[in-house]
């Protein structure tokens, strides 16, 4: 019998959740099936995980012409070569990620006759808030299309498969299964509630101060001059030594920068960069805000958690189904600068840090391994399904 082979598309491997899914996800299953990455280029100003993925063992293959943005000439050049690819190898699965390499891997993999085509959805474009009405429309037809040359299509919260399904219309429900992204979580689990004066002073921050935090891009999207509107109201009640740290970079920084001058909170704010590993400042806060108006499940989220740091969201895609039963979590409405201030000190006053048992379900929910057993499952069960005989028996030693 054969091993499984299978080639998983990204458009890009900027830093952010579908990088570290389709990374740990490969890693995970390396001692099941042979995997090949295959990814565009990050766009200018984002941080790219490439490097990342080859330290940790995968094979990669990088398409130039791939990337996440509609370039009609390029697009045609990367189906070509993805075309190439598949007839070249003769995956068994191509599983895509991300709206781009989902579109361009499954006609790909069509064309090439790929026994299984298995694609998954993290955010998506598709709720209105990054187009026009019309440009919306054309997406939601197109993946409704894809979804008929589509044997799986994962979702990784309920809440976004009923989206999908139940509004949007994109494919029946029994079309979808849910996998939850999976993390290497251990770090932010060792994290002790103790020991945050010194890590904000290792921040160059007073160690008496209240540090509230944003991780990730700054893209239009994700809301950050919300949050900085939110800040400026906490800081002029003058009842505590408020301070902001933003975490990542990205076209906005700008902009985002000229508004906390504008509101004179600018020398309350720490823009931190990029960082390799964020658990010494999730070490150092009091609290992690994610303001944005579009979210799949967001990767900040689940390591403020397990790192035991109570979280502000507003109520978009999987950040219900994630933070639901949170006691130290509390959801705005999209927009709700009030709302956000109020979480904010509500949070602040009980002086709330996320309990073990919560960290520890957590840890279990949206584990690395957990995320390799149940991609597993579905591969086994899609191969099976086709009359494929594979090597799908134990973990390969």
């Amino acid at each position: 019998m054969a091993e499984i082979r299978v080639h998983r598309v990204i458009a890009r491997m900027n830093v952010g959740g579908p990088a570290f899914h389709v990374t740990h996800l490969s890693r995970q299953l390396s001692d099941r099936c042979t995997t090949t990455l295959i990814t565009g280029a990050s766009g200018p100003g984002e941080r790219d995980m490439t490097s990342f993925a080859r330290g940790q063992g995968i094979s990669v293959e990088v398409l130039p012409a791939l990337g996440p943005e509609v370039r009609p000439g390029r697009d045609v050049l990367a189906l070509a070569a993805l075309i190439r690819i598949f007839r070249r190898d003769r995956p068994h699965i191509v599983h895509s990620h991300t709206a781009k390499a989902g579109a361009l891997a499954r006609t790909a993999a069509v064309i090439a006759r790929v026994p299984i085509r298995i694609h998954t959805f993290h955010g998506h474009v598709l709720g209105g808030h990054y187009f026009s009405p019309l440009r919306t429309r054309f997406f939601i037809r197109l993946e409704r299309q894809l979804a008929r040359i589509t044997h799986r299509i994962v979702a990784i919260s309920p809440a976004q498969r009923d989206e999908l399904t139940d509004v949007l219309g994109v494919a029946p429900r029994r079309a979808f299964c849910v996998i939850p992204l999976g993390l290497e979580l251990r770090r932010f689990r060792s994290i002790e509630p103790g020991g945050k004066a010194s890590a904000k002073e290792a921040l160059g921050l007073p160690s008496s101060c209240v540090l509230v935090t944003a991780v990730g891009r700054m893209v239009p999207i994700k809301r950050h001059d919300l949050l900085i509107r939110a800040f400026a109201d906490l800081t002029r009640s003058g009842e505590k030594d408020w301070r902001l740290a933003f975490t990542g970079g990205g076209p906005e920084e700008a902009r985002l920068k000229v508004l906390a001058a504008r509101l004179a909170v600018a020398d309350r704010i720490k823009w931190l960069g990029w960082r390799e590993d964020v658990a010494p400042v999730l070490q150092a806060s009091d609290a992690l805000i994610q303001t944005s108006d579009d979210e799949g499940t967001p990767v900040s989220v689940i390591e403020a958690v397990v790192a035991g740091i109570p979280v502000v969201a507003t109520r978009v895609g999987g950040l219900e189904d994630m933070l639901g039963d949170v006691q130290e979590a509390r959801l705005v409405e999209r927009g709700d600068v009030e709302g956000v201030t109020r979480a904010i000190r509500e949070l602040r006053a009980e002086a709330c840090v996320v309990s073990d048992a919560t960290r520890d379900a957590f840890v279990a929910r949206y584990s690395a391994e957990r995320l390799a057993d149940d991609t597993w499952s579905l591969y086994r069960s899609e191969l099976s399904r086709a009359g494929i005989e594979c090597a799908l028996g134990q973990p390969r030693m």
